[in-house]
């Protein structure tokens, strides 16, 4: 087998995966799931870079080698499906990009000609789409610290579960950092008695006193705090939207939370639009030009 076929044959067990993943409720949390993943987009991505294959393709096996690191992603179960389900589809239209040699007999071919450029095209669409989604979600969080700003009220919530994460950052020389989060899960009474949940990314343990390694090591699963053990956290809630809540102990604040939020919204998601943009500007034309057939030469001397 050539490395193309090798590395088509992955990335058709890859999606697969993924969109096996959509049905279960967080495999995506795994360390195998993502060990199984991370491999085959940085291959991709030395793939794309060897054979100059385009900038959105070197893109796209960055994006997905960031999303499946083995180290750290958190995201909502509703975002994963999007990014299984997305990720899936283009590593299977990838094939008809990168390494398509199983498939160059189809795609010399005049109407095979056409596939590389609506291609490229699909994958300008999705680039755009990613943009969108970014820009979304960074207003949708501008609006619900506003929100809790405006009709905030604060009260004690109760801890029920406590487990460990990394977080990857950079220092002021732009070194690379590992943080340790403690993922803490809690629940809170309103006003009018509704009993909420919720959960918040805390720099400081609030259930234990064991070293981020230790803890890690013996409550792999998470730190279950059982029902008759008070754990108190403040929190912030939204009046009349209990379910928009924040611990006021996760170190964020709602300042940085907004220019956070903004400065995603410029750069992962401005950008993505200008860049899906510019791949359909360039594909578009090569799509709509009729490809060349060969004509048939007249024999010499016929009449």
């Amino acid at each position: 087998m050539t490395p193309a076929l090798y590395f088509t044959v992955a990335r058709v067990t890859i999606a697969g995966l993924l969109f096996w993943a959509v049905s279960l409720p967080s495999v995506n949390s795994h360390l195998f799931f993502r060990l199984a993943i991370f491999p085959v987009a940085v291959w991709g991505f030395y793939r794309a870079l060897k054979k100059e294959a385009g900038w959105f393709l070197i893109l796209f096996y960055l994006l997905v080698a960031a999303a499946f690191n083995p180290i750290s992603s958190r995201f909502e179960k509703e975002t994963w499906a999007i990014i299984d389900i997305a990720s899936g589809i283009l590593l299977l239209l990838s094939i008809l990009i990168l390494d398509s040699a199983p498939f160059d007999t189809v795609l010399k071919t005049p109407g095979g000609k056409r596939v590389r450029p609506l291609t490229s095209i699909v994958f300008g669409i999705a680039w755009f789409l990613l943009g969108v989604f970014v820009i979304y979600n960074a207003v949708r969080n501008i609006e619900r610290i506003a929100k809790l700003k405006m009709n905030g009220r604060e009260t004690q919530a109760r801890i029920t579960r406590v487990t460990h994460d990394l977080y990857q950052t950079t220092d002021a020389n732009n070194d690379s950092r590992t943080l340790d989060m403690y993922v803490t899960e809690y629940i809170f009474q309103t006003e009018d008695g509704r009993l909420v949940a919720g959960s918040a990314e805390l720099p400081d343990n609030p259930v234990s006193r064991l070293s981020a390694d230790e803890f890690r090591a013996k409550y792999s699963n998470g730190f279950e705090v059982e029902k008759d053990r008070l754990i108190p956290l403040q929190v912030e809630y939204e009046e009349g939207n209990p379910t928009n809540n924040r611990a006021l102990s996760d170190g964020k604040g709602a300042g940085n939370t907004i220019l956070y939020a903004i400065l995603i919204s410029l750069f992962f998601g401005l950008c993505p639009i200008a860049l899906g943009f510019k791949v359909c500007k360039e594909n578009v034309p090569e799509l709509l030009v009729e490809p060349k057939t060969r004509k048939p030469h007249s024999e010499s001397g016929a009449v």
